[in-house]
């Protein structure tokens, strides 16, 4: 089957059809979560070559983590989308959910072309029986080394082809703040991941059966039958048009040293940004086309998905660090932007949960400290409010 036989005209766009209405997740959660099935369907079987980039080569394996509160944004039921697709992709290998890295590297070594997905809905419980060595070896296998060691293993494991892992996985800002720590962000795990943050969901519905069951049922046919064509058929070395290089070699020149507004902790991401964008080029092209050529609309659309995610980023790492009242601190400073001028009374009793009343007194002090909040007097209680220039929300 050719792509002009495809069933659909976009597979990401028709994946949005058949997900967005009986779903009240964010787009971006949904839109992810397609690019997510159609990375674990293509494996390494497609790659831009060291011809383009020198010393290393791209291919379209992902790394995505929704962060949301607890119930907030349908992180879990949008990841299972993918899952239902998937399991319908007899060539494609699933990781158990709950398993070490010892295991994982088993299953890596079993599979027909040491690849496989990864889906967990709750991350913490996929990291928690290896804890953070975890994130060492999942940075380590990203980049396809045809040698993986693992200290508990005899000897390391030796891949024919390079081993490929996709990555979505699904947590709280709580969860990243007290067990992602900053050795994670400098040890390279953090900017080989896409941060999706979302605060809430796109929208309320509670009953569909105003739906068309039919044809979202046709739709999920003509999803299953494509990514398994695409699974199948599509392989080789992707090629740039005369337009995308231009494009793409003005952009990188342009951005390149963008600054990450004084956040060290976005460093690592921005470094890797580019990679991020050829990744998902070529996932965009290949949800229209079988053609190897990536276009100048494709980078376009690229830069623009990842875009509206970064965003959101310094919302994801002012958790991670020392600080174990950082969550704390950050969601006190909402509550002072959304009802200010509120009184320190006020906010020692909404946040009685987070700490002891001499704690909330010395968050509410390093907020005053660091110019986020100024602090007025009404009569003799010390009023509260956000400086609106600093605070972006």
């Amino acid at each position: 089957m050719s792509s002009n036989t495809r069933k659909c005209k976009n597979w990401i766009i028709d994946f949005g059809r058949w997900c967005l209405p009986r779903s009240e997740a964010p787009e971006t959660f949904i839109f992810w979560t397609g690019l997510f099935a159609l990375s674990s369907a293509l494996r390494r079987r497609v790659f831009l070559s060291k011809k383009y980039l020198g010393s290393w080569e791209a291919n379209p394996n992902l790394y995505i983590l929704f962060i949301a509160p607890a119930g907030k944004a349908r992180k879990s039921t949008t990841a299972n989308y993918a899952e239902d697709l998937l399991g319908e992709i007899p060539t494609v290998t699933r990781s158990p959910e709950l398993v070490t890295k010892e295991a994982l590297l088993t299953t890596l070594v079993k599979s027909d072309d040491a690849s496989m997905y990864v889906l967990a809905p709750e991350f913490g419980e996929f990291i928690v029986k290896s804890g953070p060595e975890m994130f060492g070896f999942l940075t380590n296998i990203y980049d396809g080394k045809k040698h993986i060691s693992v200290k508990t293993l005899t000897r390391g494991a030796e891949f024919a082809e390079r081993p490929c892992v996709n990555l979505l996985g699904a947590t709280t800002p709580e969860w990243v703040a007290e067990n992602m720590p900053e050795s994670v962000i400098g040890g390279g795990f953090a900017s080989r991941v896409v941060f999706i943050f979302e605060e809430k969901v796109r929208r309320r519905k509670m009953f569909y059966d105003d739906l068309n069951h039919d044809e979202l049922d046709k739709l999920r046919t003509n999803l299953v039958t494509d990514l398994n064509h695409i699974a199948l058929n599509v392989s080789g070395e992707f090629t740039l048009s005369k337009e995308a290089h231009e494009f793409f070699t003005e952009w990188y020149d342009r951005t390149a040293d963008d600054g990450t507004g004084g956040n060290y902790k976005l460093h690592g991401y921005f470094e890797r940004r580019p990679a991020h964008v050829i990744k998902v080029a070529m996932l965009v092209h290949l949800a229209y086309s079988d053609e190897l050529i990536i276009e100048r609309e494709d980078f376009m659309e690229a830069i623009n998905l990842l875009k509206q995610v970064e965003h959101n980023l310094p919302q994801v790492f002012q958790s991670i660090g020392r600080n174990p009242y950082t969550v704390d601190i950050y969601r006190m400073l909402d509550y002072i932007v959304e009802n200010g001028p509120v009184s320190k009374q006020e906010i020692r009793r909404k946040f009685l949960h987070a700490a002891a009343p001499s704690m909330l007194d010395e968050l509410m002090e390093s907020l005053l400290t660091t110019g986020y909040v100024s602090g007025e007097m009404r009569g003799d209680e010390l009023m509260l409010k956000a400086d609106q220039r600093l605070v972006v929300i």
